[in-house]
């Protein structure tokens, strides 16, 4: 048959070791928690086993749905990282634009109150214009592209009115 278990005062005693009772009870609390921490995890596994077909096509849909929402998830993130880059390309851009009307108010100020000025009007009116003062000839000195127009190829303007 089987061998009967000493009992442990009778194990101690041949030994003849000192014993620590609240050592002893910890480890034996340790060993206790171990053993149902084993239990456990070996009816879970035995559950997961027993499982129907039906437990397991629900257990399948939930994590293709909990990938599918953190998929969804991370695309929204992707898709807000993105538009705020281009969002930024963007004022980048508008700032640039900024600084050169900026530039180019300065230059019409400038224009502007030189309009009033006698001497920048004429020469304005000569350059744009091509206005002359009474008494003064124009040249037009043909180029490539009017050489083509006999209209207007080397005549000579002469005004002796007013303006």
């Amino acid at each position: 048959m089987f061998k009967r278990k000493p009992s442990r005062s009778r194990e101690f005693r041949r030994n003849k070791k000192v014993i620590d009772i609240t050592e002893e009870r910890e480890l034996r609390r340790k060993r206790r928690a171990e053993k149902r921490i084993e239990e456990e995890e070996r009816q879970r596994l035995e559950k997961e086993k027993k499982l129907s077909n039906r437990q397991k096509k629900q257990r399948k849909n939930r994590r293709l749905v909990h990938f599918l929402a953190t998929l969804l998830i991370v695309g929204l993130l992707a898709y807000s990282a993105i538009d705020i880059v281009s969002l930024r390309m963007q004022q980048k851009e508008v700032l640039k634009q900024n600084e050169e009307l900026k530039k180019e108010k300065e230059e019409k100020e400038n224009e502007l109150k030189n309009a009033e000025d006698e001497e920048y009007v004429r020469q304005k009116a000569r350059e744009t214009l091509k206005l002359i003062m009474p008494g003064e000839t124009l040249y037009v000195v043909p180029t490539e592209e009017k050489e083509n127009n006999t209209d207007t190829t080397g005549e000579a303007i002469e005004n002796s009115g007013d303006r």
